[in-house]
């Protein structure tokens, strides 16, 4: 069915619904998995924003890159628990142009995202990504639905 599985993750509860997709089709497929998280470049004065779209604080690149270490260090502990070896994949730049360069490079035949991802200014960030992605992906896309799920 599957011999390269790419999934993106934000960290959240809701892209964690998408990465048990992507595991549940590894594990039937017997294909391998690659798990990536896109450190994003939302620049400080919108992560701050008036409208309390986002958390405040400024984002600076080490934390925006520890926070993709800790959404693929996850979900690669899932993986395991199912018996399977994922690899990890922490990016920095544009979500969408990530996760299809990734793919693209694994030479993939499936990439899976969620169809919603975190909160406030991120989840608008994130909101675009699945279309955007079944867009330009070099190969199929699996959307899971995450929105009755939360």
């Amino acid at each position: 069915m599957y011999s390269c599985i790419v999934v993106g993750t934000d960290g959240s509860e809701t892209a964690g619904l998408a990465v048990k997709q992507a595991i549940d089709l590894a594990v039937l497929s017997r294909a391998d998995l690659h798990i990536v998280s896109v450190a994003n470049d939302i620049p400080s004065t919108l992560a701050m924003g008036a409208s309390g779209l986002a958390s405040g604080g400024d984002l600076n690149p080490e934390q925006a890159m520890g926070e993709t270490a800790r959404a693929v260090e996850a979900a690669a502990a899932a993986a395991v628990e199912k018996g399977l070896t994922a690899r990890t994949h922490c990016v920095a730049g544009d979500i969408v142009d990530a996760l299809c360069h990734v793919a693209s490079n694994l030479k993939a035949d499936l990439l899976v995202v969620g169809n919603r991802g975190m909160h406030g200014l991120q989840r608008h960030v994130w909101s675009s990504v699945p279309d955007a992605v079944s867009h330009h992906a070099p190969c199929s896309v699996l959307i899971v639905d995450t929105r009755s799920r939360r």
